[in-house]
């Protein structure tokens, strides 16, 4: 499943640095894995806050509101946004 806001510019969470403002724009995941953001409260349109990049093959974690979230590399990677204000 995609979900997309809009066809500008954009990266993935992976090439996010800790303390970057992003709105998210697009999930371009399976069905299964859209789901499980949702559940987390990510959907296309939220702007997070990148707060950490953990080394190696561990996750990003990002606030949302007051929620930090932990996400997988593999989906992070499948997360489009677009840098936001702060």
């Amino acid at each position: 499943m995609k979900l997309d806001l809009n066809k500008g510019p954009r990266l993935n969470l992976l090439g996010c640095r800790p303390g970057d403002w992003v709105r998210i724009v697009s999930i371009d995941a399976g069905a299964g894995a859209a789901l499980n953001l949702s559940r987390l409260g990510l959907s296309p349109g939220d702007q997070v806050q990148v707060l950490r990049r953990s080394p190696l093959a561990g996750p990003i974690v990002v606030r949302l509101g007051e929620s930090e979230i932990a996400i997988g590399r593999g989906l992070a990677e499948r997360v489009l946004v677009e840098r936001a204000p702060a």
